[in-house]
């Protein structure tokens, strides 16, 4: 029945976008509504359209036959906030105040949002969904940004769970928290008041904004939904990985309700489109599709692998390959948008502002690193496009720092973690999509130009928690300047121990350097949580005057040079940088001795120097 159901509504967009595709490029409509549908963490392989193959999205294909269907453009970032705040901003990640995930921090009264200048434009604005930029009360509210509705929730982390006894939402003007049935899909909430907020507002211009939560965090479905991925006997058609349960509730497939999910947003944007066309705004109406960012894989550290969830993208969410942050678009609009074309313009998240203030006939007045893409949206010829675009994202937790440009073809990729060297990559896109190939030793030129594109595009952030210019610059200790106990050159003596303080001696070795992620392993035979190793041995100093060391830890180090403690951080904590200083002479073997314990979580430790 469900299936049948997918078919029919497919076959009504079908002919919906048919009937006035020969009109598209031939007249503009004035001032059209605008709504913009933004999944949470949906990949770019997701959709039909876009290859999937065990995912049903009957209408959102339909949309891509019947729109336009781009293949490459950007999120704002790799990760919900800063994807939001580019595109409410109209500025990449190298120039908007908020440019990771971070506790309390939400947009300034100086922070102009697109909602602001469409509703002083004389649009009706609503969103529905997350916002995750601002709560109640706080600078960054919803009623205090432009929205004249909204149902949904202000925080993202909230926003992580479907069944909730509350929903924050605007009444009188005032974002309140109302009580809700647990017992129902709180998504279903929102999925009612946008389809009643175009009803209300079907004789004015509104711009719709409705950035669900689906699919992301906690994967569950209603049953109803779920029914469309399971066997006669309702067990999942797929091989899943059943989830033990952790911040949410225990799945035994998990794989069936990410599936479910999908196909039911793909159901609901079915429903706006039907309304539009009943209430005869359709041809006056511009619906857009994306995501924020690429798809994770999910509970079981699988479920990217097994649906290819971003296509032939390498990497997820949270990553600066192309599967973090190029993500589906369909634009669909059978007044205006061309039917049937699809698009390989690069464009992105914070376009979207100029864009839609450009349908609106009004102009997008802060400062912004966006283009207005209208022409590209109404089938005329787009003059103005990116040079180059540029993201930038850091991981606190893991002292990360990660910048990419794009121009054209190339793409550079520059990461910084903790005290490790700098490195960089470089692909080209055209000839290797899967970013398999890094060229970057075969054209230091083209390095050299998109390294000095990253510093120009990178301004200082306002917040201390976005900005880490404080990562140091060092060298790594060359192997061969190390020798272990017995002399051999070649790397330091390490002893193994399982227990965090040097308990029982697992085994010894000669390791090359100092540069180890376990994440939440550890070494080979010793217990994740609660191991030590010390490395002892010389360093051959190749010249004479001031030495800086560097340790970055998770967990516990300690370091002696020459007998002194340079590094003394014998407590457990998350990733820190430590340093410490001493003079040697050039030509000395300077003795060492390194101690680390790893406690609980994760697990890691380098070390590091700069020389005089």
């Amino acid at each position: 029945m469900r299936n049948l159901e997918l078919k029919v509504a497919a076959g009504m967009l079908l002919a919906l976008g048919s009937c006035a595709q020969n009109k598209n490029a031939d007249q503009e409509v004035e001032k059209p509504n605008i709504i913009y549908i933004l999944a949470d963490d949906l990949g770019y392989g997701d959709l039909g359209s876009y290859g999937q193959e065990m995912i049903k999205t009957p209408i959102l294909d339909s949309m891509a036959a019947t729109g336009i269907k781009f293949t490459q453009f950007y999120a704002g970032s790799t990760v919900c906030a800063p994807s939001r705040c580019t595109l409410m901003t109209g500025l990449h990640t190298g120039h908007a105040y908020i440019r990771g995930n971070a506790n309390n921090v939400f947009l300034r009264p100086t922070d102009t949002t697109l909602s602001q200048v469409l509703h002083n434009a004389g649009y009706v604005t609503g969103m529905f969904g997350k916002w995750g930029l601002g709560n109640a009360g706080t600078t960054g509210d919803p009623a205090a940004k432009g929205w004249d509705a909204f149902t949904g929730y202000t925080d993202q982390v909230q926003a992580h769970y479907y069944y909730q006894d509350s929903i924050n939402k605007i009444i009188d003007g005032r974002t309140q928290n109302i009580g809700i049935d647990s017992t129902r899909y709180s998504y279903e909430y929102v999925i009612d008041d946008a389809l009643q907020f175009i009803r209300d507002n079907k004789n004015k211009h509104f711009f719709a904004y409705l950035p669900v939560r689906i699919p992301h965090a906690e994967l569950i479905a209603p049953g109803k939904d779920l029914e469309l991925y399971l066997d006669k006997k309702g067990n999942s058609i797929f091989d899943e990985v059943p989830y033990k349960g952790g911040e949410f509730k225990a799945n035994s497939m998990p794989y069936a309700e990410y599936a479910a999910m999908i196909t039911k947003l793909d159901g609901d944007v079915g429903r706006i489109l039907q309304l539009l066309k009943k209430l005869k705004i359709d041809k006056n109406t511009i619906v857009l599709f994306a995501s924020d960012n690429g798809a994770d894989q999910g509970y079981s550290g699988h479920k990217n692998d097994y649906f290819k969830d971003n296509g032939p993208l390498r990497g997820i969410r949270r990553t600066r390959y192309e599967g973090g942050i190029r993500v589906p678009m369909i634009a669909w609009g059978p007044g205006t948008v061309p039917a049937g074309k699809v698009s390989d313009v690069i464009w992105t998240h914070w376009d979207l502002a100029p864009t839609f203030c450009d349908l609106a006939g009004t102009n997008f007045t802060p400062p912004s690193d966006g283009i207005s893409f209208k022409n590209e949206l109404t089938g005329k010829d787009q003059v103005e496009y990116h040079d180059f675009i540029y993201f930038e994202y850091g991981v606190p937790w893991f002292l990360k720092y990660m910048q990419v440009v794009r121009k054209g073809d190339w793409k550079l990729i520059r990461t910084k973690r903790n005290i490790l060297p700098e490195s960089f990559e470089l692909y080209n896109l055209k000839d290797d999509i899967g970013e398999t190939t890094d060229l970057s030793t075969e054209h230091p030129e083209i390095v050299k130009e998109l390294h000095s594109l990253m510093e120009e595009s990178h301004r200082k952030p306002v917040l201390d928690v976005f900005d880490f210019s404080f990562l140091p610059a060092t060298e790594a200790i060359p192997s061969g300047s190390m020798y272990n106990t017995s002399g051999k050159a070649g790397g330091l003596t390490g002893q193994y121990y399982s227990g965090g303080n040097f308990q029982t001696l697992v085994r010894t070795e000669t390791d090359p350097n100092i540069n180890y992620e376990w994440n939440a392993g550890s070494p080979e035979g010793l217990p994740a949580e609660g191991f030590s190793i010390r490395w002892t041995g010389s360093l051959d100093i190749p010249s004479t005057g001031t030495y800086h060391f560097y340790t970055a830890a998770d967990d516990g180090v300690r370091l002696w040079v020459n007998n002194k403690l340079v590094i003394d951080d014998w407590n457990p904590h998350g990733v820190e940088i430590h340093d410490g200083q001493i003079d040697l002479e050039k030509g000395q073997k300077a003795k060492i001795k390194l101690e680390y314990f790893e406690n609980v979580g994760g697990a890691e430790v380098h070390l590091s120097w700069k020389k005089p």
